[in-house]
């Protein structure tokens, strides 16, 4: 292989290797990766196989044949959606990013923390207002998904708890297996 000589000088400020925090030996993000979809999975298992057609966007008449009466998790099923969305998401997006504990504590805020917004967003005292800000704000495909979500939503307190508690989970399972690969 032949070096090329490059027509100008390179600064000393270029580093062409990734900085040392992305060198952990610690981080697993194939495991966090398998966890996360198979909780995302679960997830979504839930909608085809115990609620209704009108329940979500992604469920098809087809999908849900004949299982929509079985209440396969039983008195989870309100919450059960909720714990995984954002233990799936947790883990799916440390996967992608990095495994410090800094990292692994703001990729679990920022999904409750969305998660949190977007449930007080369907609150009656706060959706109509919104509703009314976002609706007339542009007729793009997102903002009309939003208005939909807030103004067919049903504002929960448990569903807060099951953000909590996921949030909590996706950081103690990731704790979990950056200390289980750093031992």
């Amino acid at each position: 292989m032949r070096a090329v000589a490059l027509p100008w000088p390179l600064p000393d400020l270029v580093v062409f290797s990734p900085a040392p925090s992305r060198l952990r030996t610690n981080h697993s993000p194939a495991l966090e990766l398998l966890i996360g979809s198979c909780a995302f999975v679960m997830g979504c298992l839930v909608y085809v196989i115990d609620r209704g057609l009108e329940s979500a966007w992604f469920v098809r008449s087809w999908m849900t044949a004949g299982l929509g009466a079985t209440r396969f998790t039983g008195c989870l099923q309100g919450q059960a959606p909720d714990f995984l969305h954002v233990f799936a998401f947790t883990l799916v997006s440390s996967s992608l990013t990095g495994s410090s504990r800094r990292e692994r504590f703001a990729i679990c805020a920022g999904w409750w923390f969305l998660e949190c917004v977007l449930e007080l967003g369907q609150h009656p005292a706060l959706s109509p207002y919104l509703v009314s800000v976002f609706g007339g704000q542009s007729s793009n495909g997102l903002s009309n998904h939003v208005c939909a979500f807030l103004r067919q939503g049903t504002f929960d307190w448990l569903d807060l708890v099951a953000f909590s508690l996921g949030s909590l989970s996706a950081y103690f399972t990731l704790t979990a297996i950056s200390e289980r690969n750093s031992s």
